[in-house]
């Protein structure tokens, strides 16, 4: 009787370990086939210059590509920062991707997956972003800035080119959620995007962003 109870409880433990490996693999898998979908859409999109869906039900698709090649790292954009999105990338937060020469972008993601190398990029580090037209922009890292999302908001220029790149702070909190956010500004590089022509601008009028309107656990 006890040799029954030990085997059995033996094999109860097996089948939880198998079940838990499996779910694991489960979820390790279906992120390896959801980047492999996302690429596809990223590719399709930039054939037909018309954002496409990476699936039937997705809620959001590719609008642009940001690399940070010094730390060999690149990730799809996708067009919104809503939960659903950044399960899977970083989202777009605000700005037109295909106005990249004109206006600001800012792009949002999460701290624990997508956006942690935040952590390790420094002032002087360049960015590119490519839009689904094909154009390119270079971008310098100039500014880190903590900011507290329930009293604080974030300046967007509407009529001058930027990069602004926003995660959850710190990196490794004690517990989840948080108020406050990692912003760091980046500025364009001039003449070394393709197949562009430099804009002058004249006008740095602004429009503020509520950062509170991006308070997600990112």
């Amino acid at each position: 009787m006890i040799k029954f109870i030990l085997l059995s409880g033996s094999v109860l433990m097996l089948s939880a370990s198998l079940i838990s490996g499996g779910q694991s693999l489960w979820i390790s898998g279906k992120a390896v086939v959801a980047q492999w979908l996302l690429n596809s859409a990223w590719h399709r999109s930039v054939s037909t210059q018309i954002p496409d869906k990476a699936w039937p039900w997705a809620d959001t698709a590719p609008v642009a590509r940001l690399s940070i090649p010094s730390l060999g790292e690149s990730f799809i954009v996708l067009s919104n920062a809503s939960g659903e999105a950044l399960a899977f990338g970083p989202g777009l937060v605000a700005g037109n991707p295909d106005k990249l020469k004109e206006q600001a972008i800012a792009i949002g993601g999460h701290r624990d997956t997508h956006l942690s190398l935040l952590e390790a990029v420094e002032p002087g580090t360049r960015v590119w972003l490519q839009n689904i037209q094909g154009q390119s922009q270079q971008y310098e890292i100039n500014q880190h800035q903590i900011i507290d999302s329930r009293t604080q908001s974030l300046a967007l220029n509407h009529t001058q080119a930027g990069l602004v790149l926003i995660t959850c702070y710190p990196f490794n909190p004690a517990t989840v959620g948080g108020p406050l956010r990692l912003v760091l500004t980046a500025d364009p590089v001039p003449f070394t995007a393709p197949n562009l022509e430099d804009p002058t601008h004249t006008s740095n009028a602004t429009q503020p962003y509520q950062i509170s309107d991006f308070n997600r656990q990112i």
